[in-house]
């Protein structure tokens, strides 16, 4: 049985903050709404409904900074952070409908994280992003194919993909998945072969620790244990309309100066140098991985009744806690193998 679609609510990835331009606005999409983001004077971001409801330019594809305000290039109305217009191009009185609906808006990691909720009910949580001091800056990817966000989250505890898509060695869970109302907190074990210079090397030990706000939002703490390197992912979506999902990705590095075991494995290398080596391989390995889940994605059905197995991991107790993110009611799940699934679909 194949499920209607429907937005779901929560933070999602709508762009890099890379891509913002000082005294320009940029475009971006959430579930079927075009927006206007931007950077003001004192460097609050805001995000707002990008079509001027004066006679509805995109401020997204002109609009320009004024101070904390952006000022449509159509006609000059400004708009502050709230979505009030504050004046036109003409000064005189203010249209009374002259006003567009305001976006919470972060930065989470490098990425443009919105809030978004169908009824405008204010954010329940904020995600936080751990401290960026001594870390690369990020490199960034975009996907954009058929999908939806909750199929991409799905992954962070899909067990089985890990194997037999990526060829990762012996995934296993490390304790428990914790459902934490909006948020699900997982620790995942594995083996993979170390990415040298786009070749396969030696098999490392790496142990994945996932962080997934909603269904639109994740970041990744990875360390491979026998060298010690500590890495981060950012992995974000947001559905573009009906069909088609765009999916972000960012990936940090700490500075191989933080390491002195691998430090002295190249001494007479700068560690800039060294940096950028490991940053440009880590880089590669996570956009393969992604390559190849992206068609797996773009072509699947979003079954309502899949037929989960023993070997897939937390499946079941992922789709029951997904569930929160819809208004419409969902179907009971048939699990096989996951007792927290199975309880959960016989109620």
């Amino acid at each position: 049985m194949e499920r209607t679609p429907e937005f779901p609510w929560g933070w999602f990835g709508v762009g890099f903050t890379s891509s913002l331009r000082e005294g320009r606005a940029l475009a971006a999409t959430v579930n079927g709404h075009e927006l206007a983001i931007y950077r003001g004077a004192s460097g609050a971001l805001t995000a707002l409904d990008a079509h001027c409801p004066h006679l509805g330019a995109h401020m997204g594809h002109g609009g320009t900074v004024e101070g904390d305000e952006l000022r449509c290039h159509f006609h000059g109305f400004c708009f502050d952070a709230e979505g009030r217009c504050t004046r036109t191009g003409y000064g005189g009185r203010v249209p009374p409908k002259a006003r567009v609906r305001a976006y919470p808006v972060m930065d989470f990691g490098g990425v443009l994280a919105v809030w978004w909720h169908p009824e405008g009910h204010e954010p329940v949580w904020t995600p936080s992003f751990p401290d960026r001091e001594g870390w690369s800056e990020p490199r960034t990817d975009l996907w954009t194919f058929a999908g939806r966000p909750q199929e991409i989250a799905e992954n962070s505890v899909d067990l089985g993909h890990l194997s037999v898509v990526h060829g990762y060695g012996a995934p296993a869970v490390v304790g428990d998945v914790h459902f934490e109302g909006p948020v699900l907190r997982a620790t995942i074990r594995f083996r993979r072969p170390l990415p040298v210079y786009g070749r396969r090397g030696p098999s490392v030990s790496v142990t994945a620790h996932i962080t997934q706000h909603g269904v639109g939002l994740a970041s990744v703490e990875s360390l491979t244990e026998e060298l010690g390197i500590e890495t981060r992912f950012v992995v974000s979506s947001a559905s573009v309309d009906a069909s088609q999902v765009a999916l972000r990705t960012s990936v940090l590095a700490r500075s191989l100066r933080h390491h002195p075991r691998l430090r002295a494995l190249a001494p007479l290398l700068p560690t800039r140098a060294l940096d950028a080596l490991l940053m440009r391989s880590l880089h590669a390995s996570f956009a393969g991985d992604v390559a190849q889940d992206v068609p797996i994605w773009s072509h699947k059905r979003a079954l309502e009744l899949p037929c989960i197995a023993e070997g897939d991991g937390p499946l079941g107790r992922y789709r029951s806690w997904a569930r929160q993110f819809y208004r419409g009611a969902r179907t009971r799940l048939a699990v096989v193998g996951d007792r927290a699934g199975d309880e959960e679909s016989s109620r």
